[in-house]
């Protein structure tokens, strides 16, 4: 079953059906939202109609009444003719025919007007849609982007952070841990960032975290060689590195923006809530699986939770 709108065929039963074309819609589609079309009664569902019907009845409605005004001038002038021949006795009823044939022009005037800003409001509309498609290009384009210059990067946590620290040599130590062989040529800057608090609570004591250490590498696939030997020695810690203070967990991974990082966190609880399997991060790209024989889904924006089967 394809929607009306769009031509895609719908991965489900059709969502919105209208009354009078029996085409089916999308939500998106269709210009209604989805919670107000669930708390429709049934009688309302079954009446509902899509906006090309709507306004096809409207445009029909308007045309058949200006038909019949025009026919009804065409009429009234006829009598006027004919009351011009009569007696000077009906004088008055011809002067109130014409204020009502002025009236009429009026009415006619006004409902050409109201025809034209139909057909104005019509085209604002799909210039609206046509904006908010862009906009939607545009906002997809800069997150690519700013996704894409961080694709030689690589994020640490868990190390705390000591006065007059020396981040290279704690990146050797880390290296030396999982197994990689740090090059001198490798890094081109290392440096911490304050992570990024999600609390409503914006105080800088409100993440009591270390600032996570960013470094970039010179070259991506030094980068990768990193990010696969530490998810060969997975749950190694401060103490395993010889670093110095508390024993703490360390992490690494993927240096992801802002958004994916809450979009991560999304698809790690629809993960957990639809008995998923596989959630990883490659390339700065986030993938999903059921189990080993599904598909494999990579979630880019919000509205692919929809699709994941």
């Amino acid at each position: 079953m394809l929607c009306k709108k769009c031509n895609i065929l719908f991965e489900v039963d059709g969502e919105v059906l209208c009354s009078l074309c029996t085409g089916y819609y999308h939500y998106k589609c269709s210009g209604i939202q989805e919670s107000t079309y669930k708390r429709m009664t049934t009688e309302k569902k079954a009446s509902w109609r899509c906006l090309p019907c709507r306004q096809s009845d409207n445009n029909d409605t308007l045309a058949e009444l200006v038909k019949e005004i025009r026919s009804l001038k065409t009429q009234i002038k006829t009598i006027q003719d004919g009351l011009n021949k009569a007696n000077t006795g009906i004088s008055s009823i011809e002067t109130k025919f014409i204020a009502i044939d002025d009236r009429l022009d009026d009415l006619d005037a006004r409902l050409t007007l109201t025809e034209n800003n139909v057909e104005r409001i019509q085209s604002l509309a799909t210039n609206f849609e046509d904006l908010k498609s862009e906009l939607k290009l545009h906002q997809k384009n800069d997150f690519e982007r700013n996704q894409f210059l961080r694709m030689n990067n690589i994020e640490i946590s868990g190390v705390p952070q000591k006065h007059g620290e020396n981040l290279l040599s704690i990146l050797n130590c880390i290296s030396i841990t999982i197994g990689f062989q740090l090059q001198e040529t490798d890094v081109d800057t290392i440096h911490r960032v304050r992570r990024f608090i999600t609390s409503v609570d914006s105080r800088k004591d409100a993440d009591p975290r270390h600032p996570a250490i960013i470094v970039r590498f010179s070259q991506r696939r030094r980068k990768d060689a990193l990010i696969a030997a530490a998810r060969g020695r997975r749950h190694i810690t401060t103490a395993d590195a010889g670093l110095p203070g508390p024993c703490t967990p360390i992490y690494i991974n993927e240096h992801l923006t802002t958004r994916n990082k809450l979009l991560l966190k999304k698809a790690r609880d629809f993960k957990n809530q639809n008995n998923f399997k596989y959630l990883w991060v490659k390339q700065c790209k986030i993938f999903i699986r059921k189990d080993d024989k599904s598909k494999i889904y990579l979630v880019s924006e919000d509205t692919d939770f929809a699709k994941i089967r």
